[in-house]
């Protein structure tokens, strides 16, 4: 049966302090404008659509969909520091070690000791406690999400938000999921 199928979003900007975009009502625009392709099958070949309001992807849109748009931002990560000196608080410096800055894929969050100098441009600072920030470099962030989620509220996803587009992600039984290609890297999605 060729058609588009039913298409998903994450809970998102109804629910989760991730969402970079409105999902809800980029998947109702995109369902109305492709309303008879669901009904009336114009397509060769089965076509859906996914919206994850961040790169957690909690609907798996990048290995699921052909088409997946994941809510992204450009600028640098903001931070709350009331937050961050809360969670170093009850977790301390073997845990923010082992799993914030260590496992950094890019290497892009170094611990510093506190000083007043004023961070280099592209580097997010956040206080820990007096004697420890955490410094992140945002030039070379993926924006993997993986301090984001062990640190919720003390790092957030910066304000200039938007999405990814990729296409070509499936899931097939036989072989496995394959990713999605990004198409179009940061588009405003207002």
């Amino acid at each position: 049966d060729t058609a588009v199928r039913t298409s998903m979003s994450c809970v998102g900007a109804a629910r989760c302090e991730m969402s970079c975009y409105d999902e809800q009502r980029a998947l109702r625009t995109v369902i109305n404008a492709n309303l008879d392709d669901m009904h009336r099958p114009s397509l060769p070949y089965k076509f859906k659509f996914k919206f994850s309001g961040c790169p957690n992807d909690c609907v798996n849109a990048i290995q699921r969909s052909d088409m997946a748009s994941i809510g992204t931002w450009r600028d640098d990560i903001r931070t709350n520091e009331r937050l961050a000196r809360e969670w170093y608080a009850a977790h301390g410096m073997e845990e923010l070690i082992n799993n914030v800055v260590t496992r950094c894929p890019t290497k892009s969050i170094q611990l510093k000791k506190m000083n007043s100098e004023a961070p280099k441009p592209r580097v997010t600072r956040v206080a820990l406690d007096d004697n420890h920030s955490l410094e992140i470099d945002n030039s070379s962030c993926v924006h993997c999400m993986h301090c984001l989620n062990v640190m919720p509220g003390a790092l957030l996803p910066g304000k200039e938000r938007g999405v990814s587009i990729l296409m070509g992600g499936k899931g097939v039984l036989k072989i496995g999921a394959t990713m999605g290609s990004v198409v179009v890297p940061f588009m405003k999605l207002e």
